[in-house]
């Protein structure tokens, strides 16, 4: 039997009304769309309990960062799950900066 091919995805949420970012790490089967996942779990959430109460504290507004809460249990049902505390380095650096070395030449002739 085939193990299933599982992929890691950095879901970047980012926020209009202070533009920060935040990002959640995902560990998904490789056939699944995770958007439609994502949906499809939340759908499965609100029926539940906790879920409703969830929905209820957010006035019916349930977005990306009140997805990354759903339980795995629920997540696992639709291919997809968040890795939590997962270990990274983040580094920033500016796009633009310049790598070559400073003494490189580019040679023009030919």
């Amino acid at each position: 039997m085939t193990e299933p091919e599982y992929h890691t995805v950095v879901l970047v949420k980012h926020d209009d009304d202070d533009g920060d970012a935040y990002i959640d790490f995902i560990r998904k089967l490789k056939s699944v769309d995770l958007e439609t996942a994502i949906k499809n779990a939340v759908k499965e959430y609100i029926t539940t309990p906790e879920g409703m109460e969830h929905a209820e504290s957010e006035f019916g507004y349930f977005n990306y960062g009140d997805a990354s809460e759903i339980p795995a249990e629920i997540t696992r049902n639709h291919g997809y799950e968040r890795i939590v505390n997962p270990e990274f380095e983040c580094i920033h650096v500016n796009y633009n900066k310049y790598l070559l070395p400073d003494d490189y030449k580019i040679n023009n002739e030919g």
